[in-house]
């Protein structure tokens, strides 16, 4: 079963790239980046869920 944060970071990630997804890579890392220093390490896993929200919300985006 899918974790509760996975589809947080997904549904967020789509939501924001579906207004721009550059700015959804950006905001992936950077969250990333802010756990790697404050909060105990990088999660590559949550980096793959926030590419999954980025291609669906970047779909979305290009076709609208």
């Amino acid at each position: 079963m899918i974790q509760v944060d996975k589809l947080e970071h997904i549904a967020v990630s789509m939501a924001v790239s579906v207004v721009s997804p550059l700015l959804a890579i950006i905001v992936a890392v950077g969250k990333e980046v802010y756990d790697h220093y404050y909060r105990g390490g990088f999660d590559v896993k949550d980096l793959m869920a926030d590419a999954v929200g980025i291609i669906i919300g970047s779909i979305i985006h290009f076709v609208i």
